[in-house]
């Protein structure tokens, strides 16, 4: 099915004067829309942007369905938090003005390389939010507690690590548009050297066994030839799973359903190396294990889809 996919043609942007238009106002834009990979499916015309930013032309005012998703947080090391996924707008109605608006897909946060027994290396790092210019803004995953800093808030909140107990708040939405909030909280821990808790998914909140479950997207976006999203209870095509945490001489915990990382082992004194978030789901990145860590799971890049009736434009 995806040879199909891998088919449809990604237009080139060469300029912003295309002369005119049929259909359009601004005699400087073409006829149609173009931007991102653009396919058909179940009458709406639907552009899937998956990296960097790129100019989405429409040549008139359109109400579009959007789905948007941050890059994941990452994770830390050391018996440490995973990173919060990055934060979904999940909007059936939104007006997008004619004109060119940059849509910009938040890359994931790297996961850290700190390391509790020389208390050497960087902390983990936020996720990148990704937007339709100043339209519609998903805010980047929080990332994962560490021993030397509590873990961060984001479009999900990142976990807590196993030496500093503490939780982490997804944040208001920076677009103003309702609801406020992106995602969930990333875990909680009650005491120390118990390990750290999964970072929070759009879903549901992270926890101490897991992180927080991502959720599938709309109907609209799920056409049997996309790639992207991974598998949950339901299906296919769920997004923005918080990354798993790493634990105190045992077994990491999974990452959530969305693309969340799974948390490093550390059953035997050392530390395997935690898993990245997914690819375009914006999933967090999981935590190491304790002692002698190897590097944390970054978070998985986020990305943007815009959907109008096949009608909009001729």
């Amino acid at each position: 099915m995806l040879d199909r996919w891998h088919k449809k043609e990604k237009p080139v942007f060469t300029g912003y004067w295309f002369g005119f238009g049929a259909g359009s106002s601004d005699p400087g834009l073409p006829a149609i829309s173009s931007g991102g990979t653009k396919y058909d499916y179940n009458g709406k015309t639907i552009h899937v942007f998956t990296s960097g930013a790129e100019p989405f032309i429409c040549p008139k005012n359109i109400t579009a369905e959007v789905f948007v998703v941050g890059g994941g947080g990452g994770g830390a090391t050391d018996m440490a938090g995973g990173g919060g996924a990055g934060g979904v707008r999940n909007l059936s109605s939104v007006s997008i003005t004619e004109g060119i608006h940059v849509v910009t897909v938040g890359a994931g946060g790297d996961g850290s390389g700190q390391n509790s027994a020389t208390n050497t290396g960087t902390g983990p790092r936020q996720g990148n939010d990704s937007s339709i210019g100043s339209i519609v803004v998903a805010s980047g995953g929080g990332y994962g507690g560490w021993e030397s800093g509590d873990s961060g808030d984001g479009g999900s909140g990142g976990g807590a690590h196993g030496r500093s107990p503490n939780t982490a708040s997804s944040v208001a939405s920076p677009d103003g548009i309702s609801p406020t909030t992106q995602g969930n909280d990333g875990g909680a821990i009650s005491g120390v050297f118990a390990g750290g808790a999964g970072g929070g998914g759009w879903g549901d909140a992270g926890s101490s066994d897991r992180g927080g479950n991502g959720n599938r997207a709309p109907a609209t976006f799920r056409d049997p030839s996309n790639p992207f999203g991974t598998p949950g209870p339901d299906g296919t095509f769920y997004f923005a799973g918080g990354g798993g945490a790493g634990k105190y001489q045992a077994n990491g915990v999974p990452g959530g359903y969305g693309g969340g990382g799974d948390g490093g082992d550390a059953n035997s004194g050392g530390a395997d190396t935690a898993g990245d978030g997914a690819t375009n789901t914006g999933g967090g990145g999981g935590g190491g294990g304790s002692h002698n860590p190897g590097p944390a799971g970054n978070g998985g890049p986020g990305i943007v889809f815009i959907a109008y009736p096949d009608s909009t434009f001729p």
